[in-house]
């Protein structure tokens, strides 16, 4: 029963501080795109494009039936990154 109750508190530790760290870093990349961008444009596309990926990723998943274990789960953030890395360097290159 010990054992149970130890990865019980340590999950809900785990999510509150994973929860903190993506709020801080999401803030961080919109503080950086309107520093680069300076323009509500550069910021809300990517953003969007990053939860739209993030979203779908998700629902494939579900779809799937694919359980979400810390191995899976990070191919929908890495293929949102990707989604915003890309995103970037378009509004980039419209914006030349």
């Amino acid at each position: 029963m010990g054992q149970e109750v130890l990865t019980h508190q340590m999950t809900q530790m785990g999510a509150v501080h994973i929860g903190t760290a993506a709020g801080v870093m999401c803030a961080l990349i919109i503080v950086l795109m309107l520093v680069y961008f300076r323009s509500a444009t550069g910021v809300i596309v990517p953003v969007a494009a990053m939860g739209i990926s993030l979203v779908w990723t998700l629902g494939f998943y579900s779809l799937a039936a694919i359980e979400l274990n810390p191995l899976v789960i990070l191919f929908p953030l890495a293929l949102s990154l990707l989604t915003l890395a890309l995103t970037v360097l378009v509004l980039a290159a419209y914006g030349r």
